[in-house]
């Protein structure tokens, strides 16, 4: 497997990581309707400036003679998120990743990763309006039929509203892979987030993307559906809902992180025998 799908393949984990279960992205509009069950969030639609760039020369270096690599991915997508990517490679071996992502409101989201032989392991921080968090991740890469492939990657994330815990959120993600011309690539990513809050409310998201490849494996699309379930405690009794999510695809052909393809609106409904729920924005959305 070349280095640029290596690439791609950690970067994505590492984003549903962080955003999936971490801040809504910039600028968005976020509507409820009026009894809270039905939750619409649109961020904004912007001109992509994303630029890659990757340059590479043999020196004796940090890890001993060899060729060394930087990736370096700059810009704002097509949603107005910046992003400030470097990915440092020796022989073909990803190293180190440092990915800083800001938008105009001020959230922000950090993460330092460090690989070794058996993976990945993600320090990360961030803010999002009022919350902060910080957390933890692995990403473990084993090697089948002689190519390195990321599955089972885990980040643990806790988010406090004025350095008191507001929430703890776990996303575990599942890949599934398909061959194309001697190189797997990813097919199927499976985000399963639980948040349990202070307060005692839960919810537990199943996200599940689909990506759309040809003959060659190009991605060519995306299909970005799931279900929710949880717990609110409304006027001091708790209340139990399901939600079926729907999230639009956009098409960015500058988005190397993504493969040209990056999620746009999402739109969960929600059922409940109880007639309002909370207009709260879930921690898991993007």
């Amino acid at each position: 497997m070349n280095f640029e799908n290596k690439s791609k393949i950690i970067i994505c984990t590492f984003l549903f990581s962080i955003i999936l279960c971490g801040a809504v992205s910039a600028a968005t509009t976020v509507n409820f309707s009026s009894d809270g069950k039905n939750i619409t969030i649109t961020p904004s639609n912007v001109q992509s400036t994303l630029k890659t760039s990757i340059s590479s020369t043999v020196k004796d270096g940090t890890y001993g003679y060899g060729q060394y690599t930087t990736l370096r991915v700059t810009g704002h997508d097509n949603r107005g998120v910046n992003t400030y990517a470097t990915m440092n490679v020796y022989n073909g071996v990803l190293k180190t990743m440092i990915i800083r992502l800001s938008s105009l409101d001020g959230s922000t989201a950090n993460a330092n990763t460090v690989f070794g032989t058996k993976g990945g392991t993600m320090k990360m921080n961030g803010k999002d309006g009022k919350l902060t968090f910080s957390g933890t991740g692995t990403l473990p890469i084993y090697n089948v039929h002689g190519q390195k492939i990321v599955n089972n990657a885990v980040s643990n994330v806790n988010y406090y509203l004025n350095g008191i815990l507001y929430a703890k959120c776990k996303s575990t993600i599942l890949y599934s892979y398909k061959m194309y011309n001697g190189e797997y690539r990813d097919v199927k990513h499976v985000d399963t987030t639980s948040t349990l809050y202070s307060n005692g409310n839960t919810r537990t998201s199943v996200i599940s993307q689909v990506f759309i490849r040809n003959s060659k494996g190009t991605e060519t699309g995306l299909v970005t559906t799931g279900t929710s379930k949880g717990t609110e405690k409304i006027d001091n009794k708790t209340v139990s809902y399901t939600g079926k999510i729907n999230i639009s695809t956009r098409h960015d052909p500058k988005d190397f992180i993504n493969e040209g393809y990056d999620t746009g609106t999402y739109k969960e409904v929600r059922t409940s025998s109880s007639p309002i729920l909370l207009k709260e924005i879930p921690l898991d959305t993007s």
